[in-house]
């Protein structure tokens, strides 16, 4: 009887939501369907899982954003942003799968979008009547003071 391990290999690259440029210095973590961390070598290749999220292998893109991971076992998994590039929010977890018959299907390459961090807009159009009604009482306020002082 022969046993067979299927390993899988996935490819990610970290993009810019609205220009789809590439973005460096994002950080990610691995979760399998069992709930557990995976844990990688230098190389990007799969080691080890682990219990505690603090003890996963914390993923980092090159330049152009892009990041491998080899030797994965059949499984679904959670690809887990824990950190962001600057000016950016932290995106969605991802979700991606490794099966028996992507071993015969070229590297995937999935991307990941980051949208920009922006401020909330403030005042807008409703500032402009509160501006109004509180110059209007003042100066309401004014002219009393003025025709019936103390």
């Amino acid at each position: 009887m022969v046993t067979h391990f299927y390993r899988g290999d996935y490819q990610f690259q970290k993009i810019d939501s609205t220009t789809e440029k590439p973005l460096a210095g994002a950080e990610f973590i691995i979760q399998n369907s069992a709930g557990k961390y995976l844990t990688f070598d230098d190389n990007g290749h799969f080691k080890a899982e682990v219990a505690q999220k603090d003890q996963a292998t914390q993923l980092k893109g090159d330049a152009s954003g892009n990041f491998k991971v080899t030797g994965l076992p059949v499984d679904t998994y959670t690809l887990i942003e824990t950190k962001a590039p600057d000016g950016y929010v932290i995106g969605d977890s991802t979700e991606f799968t490794i099966s028996k018959d992507s071993q015969t299907e070229p590297v995937e390459v999935k991307q990941i979008k980051n949208d920009p961090y922006t401020l909330p807009v403030t005042g807008g159009q409703g500032i402009i009547w509160f501006l109004i009604i509180g110059l209007t009482l003042t100066l309401s306020a004014l002219a009393i003071w003025r025709t019936h002082p103390r």
